[in-house]
């Protein structure tokens, strides 16, 4: 693959990525945390912390509202080093779960320190593409 045409993959992702977060709320989700950040086509071209956490929390969130509570207790929100790390395990973990449960699921492998430093950045994009699809399936099935 040329890096013209990757880069026109990773942007078509990208797109297809915020237009799912878009249709499962997770803009109002951000607004009603209070949380200054804006969910769009760049949010994973360079992903922060503070977005990757809302980003995930509001996805397992639509997944089962009382099992993400349960989850993620004592580590969301994030607010020391301590619970961020946690809060990575927790996704991590879990997303190992949906994949080996959920026969339609076919996320990229990734390892836990993909999500402290949010690269390779198409592996991620490409792991939240298949997650929010998995996602729009569960929320719609409702």
């Amino acid at each position: 693959m040329s890096d013209t045409t990757g880069v026109q993959v990773f942007a078509a992702m990208r797109t297809q990525l915020a237009n799912n977060l878009k249709l499962l709320s997770t803009q109002e989700f951000v607004r009603r945390r209070k949380e200054d950040l804006i969910i769009n086509e760049d949010t994973f071209k360079k992903l922060t912390p503070k977005a990757f956490q809302l980003i995930t929390y509001h996805l397992f969130q639509t997944v089962d509202p009382e099992e993400c509570r349960k989850r993620f207790i004592g580590c969301f929100p994030v607010l020391d080093r301590k619970q961020e790390g946690e809060f990575r395990q927790t996704t991590n973990k879990w997303l190992q779960e949906i994949a080996a449960k959920e026969t339609s699921c076919h996320f990229p492998r990734v390892v836990p320190i993909y999500f402290q430093h949010f690269t390779p950045e198409v592996t991620v994009c490409h792991l939240y593409l298949d997650f929010s699809n998995y996602c729009l399936r569960k929320h719609i099935q409702r």
